[in-house]
């Protein structure tokens, strides 16, 4: 797909997503008006903020090469790249681990699947939930596996464990887990992330929480979501400006809701129901 072609795509996923997007007041899900008010725009505390900041310093001060070509073709974007380098490319933004922490805080998960660490700028986000729950998080790339180990080793973050595995390898070796939240985060291709998402709902357990990330990303990735919220398991789902949020638990208002801050509509301010 040329340039032109995939921003057009994007701009035609973006028009799309804003015409039926609904500010927090028009939300009707007493769940998902919780989260938002919670996720989206609560406070995340001086101390975390801090550390997440320092985290990001630490990956761009890192001007080692950990990525060669070794497992991936020269042609591949992660190729020969410096740890600050891909950090710069492809870390969460500080507002969204912010977001992912205070979403940790919120639900209390006491199971959480990442697929796809990165230099674990999501992961450590993830793992400073005040709930202590244990996190498994899956990289398919030998090197960016072992330096968030080392990473996580070195704070102390003995509830982390970071696996070195394909997704799909990863999924089929670890059967009917209970994750209470999985953050998928790799491969933003169709079928691979319709293929990790049925899977995990088939194993996961029944209040489970799985959020998307980049869902307006590509004509792809936005494809697969629009599948994922039809899926019989889902009981409802929240779409947001970058992630995707899928709620498995039958106890929740059904439905598929899409949020948008504000500020984007601020004429919704519920004002006349």
């Amino acid at each position: 797909m040329s340039t032109l072609i995939l921003t057009l795509e994007r701009l035609r996923i973006a028009m799309r997503y804003y015409a039926k997007a609904r500010t927090r007041y028009k939300l009707h899900s007493p769940f998902l008006s919780r989260l938002v008010a919670e996720v989206f725009y609560g406070k995340t505390e001086d101390e975390v903020s801090r550390r997440l900041l320092a985290y990001r310093a630490s990956l761009n001060a890192c001007s080692a090469n950990c990525l060669s070509a070794s497992q991936y073709s020269l042609g591949h974007r992660q190729a020969g790249l410096s740890v600050a380098r891909f950090s710069q490319r492809a870390s969460s933004p500080t507002e969204q681990c912010e977001r992912l922490y205070r979403l940790v805080k919120w639900l209390k998960p006491h199971f959480i699947l990442e697929l796809g660490t990165g230099c674990g700028m999501a992961t450590y986000a993830l793992s400073m939930g005040p709930n202590q729950a244990s996190l498994i998080t899956v990289e398919g790339n030998r090197e960016l596996a072992k330096f968030a180990s080392n990473q996580f080793e070195t704070l102390g973050l003995n509830r982390v464990r970071v696996v070195n595995a394909e997704f799909d390898e990863f999924l089929a070796d670890t059967p009917l887990h209970p994750w209470n939240l999985v953050f998928l985060d790799g491969n933003h291709q169709l079928e691979p992330t319709l293929r990790y998402a049925r899977n995990l709902l088939e194993q996961s357990a029944d209040n489970l929480c799985l959020v998307l990330d980049d869902i307006h990303h590509s004509p792809q990735m936005y494809l697969a979501w629009e599948q994922l919220t039809k899926e019989q398991s889902i009981r409802c789902s929240l779409e947001t400006p970058r992630l995707g949020f899928l709620f498995a638990n039958q106890a929740l208002t059904p439905g598929h809701f899409t949020w948008v801050p504000l500020a984007w509509k601020p004429w919704q301010i519920g004002l006349f129901g």
